[in-house]
């Protein structure tokens, strides 16, 4: 390191590091930066920090709408939760698999089966999202909280064959879900 003696007494000596000798013209540069180090240049930022390229969003992002149903099931406004999805699907168009089971396990949570049954035809059809093992197990527990027995059966022995719409696999959670339910039920 080389260090240059002020000009005058009222400015402090500087220091120049060798890797910054190629950006010092005239001593009066010096002067003005005192000890601390030249500025980068706006390209060696660039190389640090590219510029962000702004991409188009392929999908929607749903997490609000699905926190509000969660949050209007947890206050039983099921009306609202429709208005909800009706002003997204205008919205949105098609919403996905995440946000219709919570709206079916909003109708559940409200005890409104027959409306968890429509939205289970709803997503059934092909045009629409589709359902997951998700949707068969909130479908079944609340089949057995409303004690339509047959009903609930009747859906786990078409995921047993593998005729049921989507293709779940019989699994635990959906055979606990129903059991679970019909011990809270009596």
């Amino acid at each position: 390191m080389q260090q240059i003696q002020p000009l005058s007494p009222f400015h402090r000596p500087v220091t120049l590091w060798p890797r910054f000798y190629h950006t010092i013209v005239n001593p009066l540069n010096i002067i003005s930066f005192s000890s601390s180090p030249p500025p980068i240049s706006s390209r060696r930022l660039r190389k640090f920090f590219p510029r962000k390229i702004r991409k188009e969003p392929s999908k929607p992002s749903l997490k609000r709408l699905t926190s509000r149903i969660v949050e209007l099931t947890r206050r039983r406004q099921l009306l609202q939760i429709f208005e909800e999805v009706e002003k997204a699907k205008k919205l949105y168009g098609q919403l996905n698999t995440i946000v219709m089971n919570a709206v079916m396990q909003g109708c559940v949570h409200c005890g409104d089966i027959d409306s968890a049954l429509r939205v289970f035809e709803e997503m059934s059809k092909l045009e629409s999202c589709g359902v997951d093992n998700v949707t068969y197990g909130t479908l079944v527990k609340g089949l057995g909280d409303a004690r339509r027995i047959d009903e609930a059966f009747q859906i786990l022995e078409s995921v047993e064959r593998g005729t049921a719409a989507g293709n779940p696999k019989l699994s635990a959670p959906i055979i606990y879900g129903l059991l679970n339910s019909l011990i809270e039920a009596g």
